[in-house]
């Protein structure tokens, strides 16, 4: 059978086989096709899908739709719940979603899957195009920008103060996270060694005072 032969058959069956989420993709392949497939080629066949766009949207799919699968929608608070770490959580915001597949998407050229707004459909999009992100990284050590703070662009390791949006007025360093999608974080001293995310975007004011961390 050759490679097309194979995409054909595996992505038909995957796409008729329930609770797949719960299915590593290579182990399933490898019971598919115990004859044709050894770890390499399995291997290699999953190197070609992610390089590939419409199977790299297959295999983000699969993939992602155990995660995505796990996580609650509270619908009142308007927020996704997340598995995080041993019994823990994380919470996702439905508007921060959509701002992040929005952010994500345009920077990166690329066209979401069509999701409605608070649906496991829109927290599966912003996972795909996560992973989009990081795989390019890994090409090619882009980081993106779509989630840094646009009026602190520049002024990393200055002192700043700030009247947020809600008129709160505060003091910080600015600072900016590791990773390929990094934030702008408020560094409370100068000897301080991290700080939580920047808050309360877009400013209504904005200075820069005195103090360097550089």
């Amino acid at each position: 059978m050759d490679s097309t032969g194979v995409f054909r058959v595996a992505f038909n069956a995957l796409s008729i086989t329930g609770g797949l989420e719960k299915i590593f993709l290579p182990a399933r392949l490898k019971l598919m096709f115990p004859t044709q497939f050894e770890c390499p080629k399995i291997s290699a066949m999953l190197a070609v899908m992610r390089r590939t766009k419409f199977l790299l949207t297959c295999y983000n799919r699969v993939m992602h739709d155990g995660e995505t699968n796990q996580v609650k929608i509270n619908r009142s608070q308007k927020l996704f719940i997340i598995p995080a770490g041993n019994r823990g959580f994380t919470c996702l915001g439905f508007d921060v979603c959509q701002q992040r597949i929005n952010g994500l998407a345009t920077e990166m050229n690329v066209q979401p899957q069509p999701h409605r707004r608070g649906t496991r459909g829109a927290y599966r999009a912003y996972r795909e195009l996560v992973e989009l992100a990081r795989q390019r990284n890994q090409q090619t050590g882009w980081r993106s920008q779509s989630e840094l703070t646009r009026e602190l662009l520049g002024l990393e390791g200055r002192r700043v103060e700030v009247v947020d949006a809600y008129g709160e007025t505060r003091r910080f360093y600015v600072g900016k996270s590791t990773g390929f999608i990094p934030v702008h974080l408020e560094i409370a001293r100068r000897d301080s060694t991290g700080g939580c995310a920047v808050m309360g975007a877009p400013f209504k004011s904005i200075r820069i005072v005195a103090g360097s961390r550089n």
